[in-house]
């Protein structure tokens, strides 16, 4: 498992997410460098984009580790604090995803790869499924015993 109990500024018990997040932003960023490592497909824009999407996930984990304070990757409800506040975020981050995946795919495509619309858009679907699941959970749906 990966905790950290070190006086680091995390308490015992805190996951570690800072390396997550920096190494992720890292591989991120790494396409505007020009990096022409080729990897075992012998494509480099191919290389650069699998790196960003390891770092694309590894900044998700981080996010994940230091939102709600333990190792995992689906934010079920039961860890929110604030739902309703919440669900509003998620909502208008998948709103978020969706302008930019239109944007990817018509404004800014001869400047992207092909894919990168599918993605935000995939992105943006989940955002805003898990944004109506929470409203009509913490909404209209809601138990009244809890």
């Amino acid at each position: 498992m990966d905790v950290v109990t070190s006086s680091a500024g995390r308490g015992p018990g805190k996951p570690a997410w800072r390396t997550l997040m920096f190494v992720g932003v890292a591989l991120i960023i790494q396409p505007l460098f020009d990096w022409n490592w080729a990897g075992p497909w012998d494509d480099a824009s191919f290389t650069r984009g699998i790196l960003a999407i390891v770092g694309g996930t590894m900044v998700y984990r981080g996010w994940y580790r230091a939102t709600f304070g333990r190792i995992g990757l689906i934010p079920v409800l039961r860890l929110w604090q604030h739902p309703l506040r919440s669900t509003r975020q998620v909502a208008l981050v998948g709103g978020i995803f969706a302008v930019a995946a239109w944007s990817a795919g018509h404004t800014l495509q001869p400047f992207l790869p092909e894919p990168t619309g599918l993605l935000l858009g995939v992105i943006s679907l989940l955002c805003l499924l898990l944004a109506g699941y929470a409203w009509l959970s913490f909404g209209i749906l809601a138990d009244e015993e809890e």
